[in-house]
C-alpha cells in the first residue's frame, strides 16, 4: 500500500486479549501502524525504543499499533522488559502484513514499515524500510500535522 490509497477494514487480536478494529479506532482519530520484523531484530527494537518517547505527545491524538508475525509470547516477553502503552498484535499468518504489501520476500515476516492512516481511511504516509533519526523526524512531523499534536517544532525538538 502507498500514500493516497484507502485501507480496507481489518481486525486483529491484541496481546492484551482485546480485538483491534481499524474503522472503530479511526473514529477516535488517525492510526499509525508500525510493522516490525520481530523483537529479535535490533533495528526494529531500536525503532520501538525511540518512538516510546512519542507516547506522551501522540497518544491523546493517535492510536499506535505495532504488528509483528512473531508469536505473541515472544512479544509479551519483550514488552515485559520494555513497557510501552502502544497496542501490540501478532499476525502469525501474515494476513495483514500481506494486505499492506510489506511481507519479506523470503520468509513470512514483515519488512519494516510505518503507515499513517487518517480518519477517512486514506494513507497519509507510507514509509518502508529501516527507520533512522531523520526518517523518524519526518514521520513524526507528518503524524503531528495530521493529528494536530500542537506546535510541531517544539514537539520534534522535545522528543527526538
Amino acid at each position: 500500500m502507498n500514500n493516497g490509497e484507502f485501507v480496507d477494514n481489518f481486525e486483529i487480536k491484541l496481546l492484551n486479549g482485546l480485538t483491534f478494529d481499524l474503522y472503530n479506532s479511526l473514529k477516535r482519530g488517525p492510526v499509525v501502524i508500525n510493522f516490525i520484523m520481530g523483537t529479535w531484530c535490533p533495528f526494529c527494537t531500536n525503532h520501538l525504543k525511540k518512538i516510546r518517547t512519542w507516547q506522551e505527545t501522540i497518544n491523546r491524538n493517535v492510536t499506535m499499533l505495532i504488528i509483528s508475525s512473531e508469536p505473541p509470547e515472544n512479544l509479551r516477553h519483550w514488552l515485559n522488559k520494555n513497557p510501552m502503552t502502544y497496542l501490540f498484535a501478532s499476525d502469525e499468518n501474515a494476513e495483514i502484513i500481506n494486505s499492506f504489501g510489506v511481507k519479506h520476500l523470503l520468509i513470512d515476516i514483515a519488512s519494516p514499515a510505518t503507515f499513517l492512516i487518517d480518519v477517512d481511511t486514506q494513507i497519509k504516509m507510507a514509509f518502508k524500510g529501516i527507520r533512522t533519526r531523520k526518517t523518524r523526524a519526518q514521520m513524526l512531523e507528518t503524524i503531528c500535522t495530521t493529528a494536530d499534536c500542537g506546535d510541531t517544532e517544539v514537539t520534534l525538538e522535545r522528543i527526538l
